[in-house]
C-alpha cells in the first residue's frame, strides 16, 4: 500500500510544507492587519488631541477673562 497518500513520502512533505506555507502567510496577514489597526489608531488618536486643543483654544477666546492655570498640552 505504498501509493496510499499517507504512506508516500512526497505526499507528506508536501502537506508540512504546504501547511507551514499556509500558516506563514496568515502570519504575515495578521500582521498587517495588526499593522492597519495601529496606524488607524494613531491616526484616530493625534486627531482627537488636535480637536481637543482647537476646542480648548476656542474656548479661551471665548472667556477671555478667565485665567488658565490649567494648561494641557
Amino acid at each position: 500500500m505504498l501509493n496510499h497518500k499517507h504512506d508516500n513520502p512526497t505526499f507528506l512533505y508536501c502537506q508540512q510544507e504546504g501547511s507551514r506555507r499556509i500558516q506563514k502567510a496568515l502570519t504575515i496577514q495578521n500582521q498587517h492587519e495588526q499593522e492597519k489597526t495601529y496606524l488607524t489608531d494613531c491616526f484616530a488618536i493625534s486627531f482627537a488631541k488636535e480637536k481637543n486643543k482647537e476646542r480648548r483654544r476656542e474656548s479661551r477666546d471665548l472667556q477671555p477673562n478667565q485665567t488658565n492655570h490649567e494648561r494641557e498640552d
